[in-house]
């Protein structure tokens, strides 16, 4: 029989593997995809796992990239028993990018010194990483996760990275429903320690998301994520915060209950409240006024809707109360962030009445001039705007009562708005 080769080969690097395949198949046993030998495939990796670490010790090398794991693995614990494949609990570097593991995964405790690869790597069953350290603290890179698929849990708590964490374009709880209670398929970063970068740019989170006090020392990156269920980041604390774009901008997506702000989607109402205040409390640290801004305006929006979900009756009378201020203070000022937004409203109140003004001359005693004329449409426009400024020249009056309607609003109005710029001012000036 001729000796044949196996048949993968790196995406990334086109590398290929030297290992015989097997008879039934191009791969070898340790690349074959399922169904497999299990105890085979035990035997070529602890054949490997042992050549390695009497070889490379202690800055050993693990490549496991495009592996086929047919069952669960985890480092050696009395507690599991013996249906598990084995890791070592201590590795320089490892490589597991491509790597599909069909079981479970409970690498909880791993210790790499160097760097842990697992870029596009399948997480068919559960992922736990508890307590693991990645380092190292002067690298780059203490892990990659990029364009990982976790199908289940995915739990990172208490976990160390000692430099960066790329997960950017990761994708977690792939085909799991429910709520945050309910589903216990949820991605958990509680406590843990990232020392550089946390990277979850393009990240997309099928299930729930805990970040519960975890320090992160750097940069956290969370452009073009989308949250489709849970998110609680309560006191998370990151260094430094990316979102994308910054200013208070509403970009739509599908129904009403899916948007994307600052390229960030937050579907669920009842905690995106909490993500907007962290990602608020985070560019103040930092002095990003803008980015500040734009994340209080989404904080307010996300709570006044969380408020409607309330049950209670009062809560929900009192909110209903509040809302025509709600909607002032929204689309004139942005909640205090935006003075264009301000001049603009400015702009359409003065312009509006002078329209009115202008099509209605019998509205106001002064010279009878054309509808359409020039002199007419500036006439109109001059009182329009001493109205809104509250002078009253007095130089024009109301002929009759609903004149005298039209200019108390538009003086009303104009009060108002008037005291909002010394609003948004004193909020972007005196912080």
């Amino acid at each position: 029989m001729s000796y044949r080769t196996c048949s993968w080969t790196n995406k990334t690097s086109t590398q290929g593997c030297r290992r015989a395949a097997t008879e039934d198949s191009d791969f070898c046993i340790l690349h074959k995809p399922m169904p497999k030998s299990i105890p085979e495939f035990r035997q070529a990796l602890e054949v490997q796992i042992s050549e390695i670490a009497e070889r490379d010790r202690p800055h050993s090398y693990f490549d496991f990239s495009g592996y086929v794991f047919p069952s669960g693995v985890a480092v050696r614990r009395p507690e599991l028993g013996d249906g598990w494949l084995w890791f070592p609990m201590t590795m320089g570097t490892l490589d597991c990018s491509e790597t599909v593991f069909a079981g479970d995964v409970v690498l909880r405790g791993l210790h790499v010194s160097n760097s842990a690869v697992f870029t596009k790597a399948e997480f068919c069953g559960l992922a736990l990483f508890d307590d693991a350290v990645f380092g190292p603290r002067e690298g780059p890179l203490s892990a990659v996760f990029a364009d990982a698929v976790f199908h289940k849990a995915a739990v990172f708590r208490h976990v160390k990275f000692l430099s960066t964490a790329n997960f950017s374009d990761a994708k977690f709880g792939v085909g799991s429903h429910g709520s945050w209670d309910e589903d216990p398929l949820r991605v958990s970063f509680e406590r843990a320690e990232i020392d550089g970068e946390l990277q979850l740019s393009g990240c997309k989170f099928h299930t729930g998301l805990e970040m519960r006090n975890t320090r992160i020392r750097e940069r956290l990156f969370l452009e073009g994520a989308h949250f489709m269920s849970f998110t609680d980041v309560g006191l998370c604390d990151a260094q430094c915060l990316s979102l994308g774009f910054h200013r208070p901008t509403t970009r739509w997506i599908g129904l009403w209950s899916k948007r994307a702000r600052c390229s960030v989607v937050v579907e669920d109402h009842k905690t995106s409240e909490e993500f907007w205040r962290m990602c608020r409390q985070t560019f103040e640290k930092e002095g990003k006024s803008d980015e500040a801004d734009a994340a209080f305006y989404f904080e307010r929006i996300a709570g006044r809707r969380a408020v409607l979900l309330k049950r209670t009756l009062s809560e929900k009378l009192i909110s209903i109360l509040g809302i025509p201020l709600d909607l002032v203070l929204r689309y004139t000022t942005a909640y205090g962030g935006s003075i264009g937004r301000l001049l603009v409203s400015w702009a359409v109140v003065i312009g509006s009445f002078a329209s009115i003004f202008a099509l209605v001359p019998t509205l106001l005693v002064r010279p009878s001039l054309p509808v359409w004329s020039v002199q007419n449409w500036l006439t109109s426009l001059y009182f329009s705007m001493t109205t809104f400024t509250t002078l009253g020249l007095g130089d024009i009056q109301p002929a009759r009562m609903l004149g005298r309607l039209a200019i108390s609003v538009e003086a009303a109005a104009g009060g108002v708005l008037m005291a909002l710029l010394v609003l948004v001012l004193g909020r972007k000036h005196m912080r």
